[in-house]
C-alpha cells in the first residue's frame, strides 16, 4: 500500500492519458435501440407491475443529454418511466430486460473506456463532473443503475450488489467490445466493483486495466457511520434490516416528488463543511428523490451484509487506486485505509478535508487518478 496525500502532479497524470491512442469502439449491433411503439415496449418488458419497474423524473429533473455512440446522435428507446418516456436519452437492455438509461461520451479512439459507477440513492449525474473531465483524452460510459435516476427497476427481488455486478458485465461485454477498461466506483460503486470481479473472473483478467475505489469500503459500513461509536451504531443495525424489510413493500414510485424538502438533509455524512453549496445540494436532493423506494431500500440492507474482505487478492493483477476524504462521515476513513492495506499494490491517496462525495467536491483531482490509471504504468505518476 502507498498511502500519500493528494498533491501537485494532476497536470502530468492528465498528460498521460492524452498520450494514450488506441482503439475501443461500441459494436454496431450493440443492444441499444432506437423508438419503439409504447405498446411494443409494454410487450417487450412483459407482466411486470408498473409501479415497481419504472421510474419517473422529479419536477426538479433535467432530462439526460443525447450523446453519440458512432460519431452522430442515437434516438433510441424509451424507458417505461413513470412519468413517461425519457425524451434525449440512451438507453440499453440488460439480460433480464430491466432498460437502464446509458451516457456515452469522449473519444471513439481514445486508449481505453472508462465506466463509472454512482453511489447508493445515486445516479450517473454523481459522476458528471469527472466525466467532462475524463471524455477530453478518454472514452467515457456512465448510467443510471437499475432503480436509480431514469433506469427502470427491473423484477422484484433483482437490486442485490450481485445483480449489480452482473449488469456491469453486460454493460462492459456489449457496450465495449474491444479495448481496455478502466473502473471506478463510488460509494455502493466500490462493493458493485468487488462483486464484479469475484463473479465474472474472466472478463475482469481480461479487460480491467484499473480500478478506482472511491470513498468506499469492504465491510462493515454503517458500523462507524458519523463518527457513532459501536454501542449506537451495534442495535441500530440489528434492527435496520426489519425497516429496510418494510420499506421495500413500499409501491411509491420515487422516493420523494420534491427534492427541495430533502436539499439540506443531503449534507449530512455527505458533504465536508464547505462543499454543501446550494448547488451540490440541489443536484444530490434530485438524485435521492428520483430513486425507486423499494430498490433502495433491498440494496441498503445488502450493503449492510457487505463483506468481500476475502476476495480481494483478485485485484493484486490489476493497478488500483483508493480515494478518500478525512472528513467522509458515511464511509470514514479507516475503510479506504483497511482497503488499501489488504491491497499491497494499491495506492490510497486522502483528500483533506473532503467528504463523501468525492467525485463533486474534488472532481479535478479524482479525474487525475482515474486517467492516469489508462496510462501505461510508466507514465502514471502522482
Amino acid at each position: 500500500m502507498v498511502d500519500r496525500a493528494a498533491g501537485p502532479g494532476r497536470r502530468r497524470l492528465r498528460a498521460a492519458a492524452r498520450r494514450l491512442r488506441l482503439h475501443a469502439r461500441v459494436p454496431d449491433r450493440a443492444r441499444l435501440h432506437r423508438q419503439p411503439h409504447p405498446a411494443d415496449l409494454r410487450r417487450h418488458l412483459g407482466d411486470h407491475d408498473r409501479n415497481h419497474r419504472s421510474l419517473v423524473e422529479p419536477r426538479l429533473s433535467k432530462p439526460i443529454s443525447p450523446a453519440s455512440i458512432h460519431g452522430g446522435p442515437v434516438s433510441t428507446a424509451p424507458l417505461s418511466g413513470r412519468g413517461g418516456p425519457v425524451d434525449g436519452s440512451e438507453t440499453f437492455e440488460l439480460a433480464d430486460g430491466t432498460v437502464i438509461a446509458v451516457q456515452v461520451s469522449g473519444r471513439s479512439d481514445a486508449a481505453a473506456t472508462v465506466v463509472l459507477h454512482h453511489g447508493w440513492t445515486q445516479d450517473h449525474t454523481s459522476w458528471e463532473d469527472v466525466a467532462r473531465i475524463l471524455a477530453s483524452d478518454l472514452r467515457v460510459i456512465t448510467y443510471d443503475a437499475r432503480g436509480h435516476g431514469a433506469s427502470d427497476a427491473g423484477p422484484r427481488g433483482s437490486a442485490t450488489i450481485e445483480q449489480l455486478a452482473d449488469d456491469l458485465a453486460d454493460v462492459i461485454v456489449h457496450l465495449i467490445p474491444r479495448g481496455p477498461v478502466v473502473l471506478a466506483g463510488h460509494s455502493l460503486g466500490g462493493p458493485v466493483l468487488m462483486a464484479f470481479a469475484e463473479r465474472h473472473t474472466t472478463l475482469f483478467t481480461d479487460r480491467v486495466v484499473g480500478i478506482a475505489m472511491v470513498a468506499t469500503s469492504a465491510a462493515g459500513i454503517g458500523r462507524d457511520i458519523l463518527g457513532l461509536p459501536g454501542t449506537i451504531t451495534t442495535p441500530l443495525l440489528l434492527v435496520a434490516p426489519g425497516i429496510l424489510r418494510l420499506r421495500t413493500l413500499s409501491r411509491a414510485r420515487v422516493n420523494t416528488r420534491f427534492p427541495r424538502l430533502i436539499a439540506e438533509a443531503v449534507r449530512l455524512g455527505l458533504y465536508a463543511p464547505g462543499h454543501a453549496t446550494p448547488y451540490n445540494r440541489k443536484r444530490t436532493a434530485i438524485q435521492v428523490a428520483r430513486s425507486h423506494p423499494e430498490t433502495t431500500a433491498a440494496l441498503a440492507a445488502a450493503i449492510i451484509r457487505h463483506d468481500r474482505r476475502e476476495m480481494l487478492r483478485a485485484f493484486d493483477t490489476v493497478r488500483t487506486v483508493v480515494l478518500a476524504g478525512t472528513r467522509d462521515g458515511l464511509t470514514p476513513i479507516a475503510h479506504s485505509r483497511a482497503l488499501a492495506e489488504a491491497l499491497p499494490h494499491a495506492e490510497l491517496v486522502v483528500y483533506p478535508k473532503a467528504g463523501h462525495m468525492l467525485p463533486y467536491e474534488r472532481a479535478t483531482e479524482v479525474a487525475a487518478q482515474i486517467a492516469a490509471l489508462a496510462s501505461e504504468p510508466g507514465e502514471a505518476t502522482g
